[in-house]
């Protein structure tokens, strides 16, 4: 589904992504896991298509998106990838259902279609109570799935997630990891999410992990229960520490 051939970025004359190949199969749940400054984030840049400064090829469905720009390259992003951000990115000034059907706003659909989408997704992520709210109005928690919905209400082919759990408590935390589980498991979501925390990353089925702007290791979880690949993501990282001592 997604292919990314050495993927190399510069800022500043250094290097921040070094090579970086992968690929991203449909219905793959996938972490990126790496500290602070391993380069994560930029490569989720690259991947959601903000930014298109870079070495290397990166292709969705064989559509390479190094070739796309000014319009195309927004058209593109609109209706294949959704995102979801650290801290949600919701409107104050519009309710919990205006906040999803915006990201429907320049999609060739119907009036009629954009609001089914919106109330069967809010059902499906169990939000159907307070669309009309504001985000003041409801918990952090609520907010990442009414981000989710968001991502989720144009159908697209993939959902990229930065630091989903950053801004969440425990129980918000769990909730929502739980909710994209569900979105892979269930609705065969593609999702690739980075984080650091080694918890959040036991929820997916694969980890690259990153250091220094290289994928340094691969972790396939296979037919592991979440609480035993927990384990080996830690004893990983602890081999790490030590490694590096």
């Amino acid at each position: 589904m997604i292919n990314i051939k050495d993927v190399s970025k510069q800022y500043d004359n250094k290097m921040v992504l070094k090579d970086i190949t992968f690929d991203i199969n449909a219905g793959d749940f996938v972490c990126i896991m790496g500290a602070s400054g391993s380069g994560k984030t930029t490569l989720l840049n690259i991947l959601s298509t903000i930014d298109n400064d870079y070495e290397g090829i990166v292709e969705y469905g064989g559509v390479n998106i190094s070739k796309l720009q000014g319009k195309n390259i927004a058209d593109f992003r609109n209706s294949n990838i959704g995102i979801i951000f650290q801290d949600y990115n919701l409107l104050d000034c519009l309710t919990v259902y205006e906040n999803i059907i915006i990201a429907l706003t320049f999609m060739k659909i119907s009036k009629k279609e954009q609001q089914e989408r919106v109330l069967e997704i809010a059902g499906e992520l169990g939000i159907q109570d307070i669309l009309e709210k504001y985000p003041h109005e409801i918990s952090g928690g609520q907010c990442q799935r009414v981000a989710c919905a968001r991502a989720m209400v144009k159908k697209p082919s993939i959902i990229l997630a930065d630091e989903p759990t950053g801004a969440l408590d425990t129980a918000a935390s769990r909730a929502l990891l739980k909710t994209l589980k569900m979105m892979n498991d269930t609705f065969k979501v593609t999702i690739l999410m980075v984080t650091h925390d080694p918890l959040t990353a036991s929820y997916c089925k694969k980890i690259y992990f990153m250091n220094d702007g290289r994928i340094v290791k691969e972790m396939d979880r296979g037919e592991e229960k979440r609480e035993k690949f927990f384990a080996d993501i830690l004893e990983e990282l602890l081999e790490r520490d030590s490694n590096e001592i």
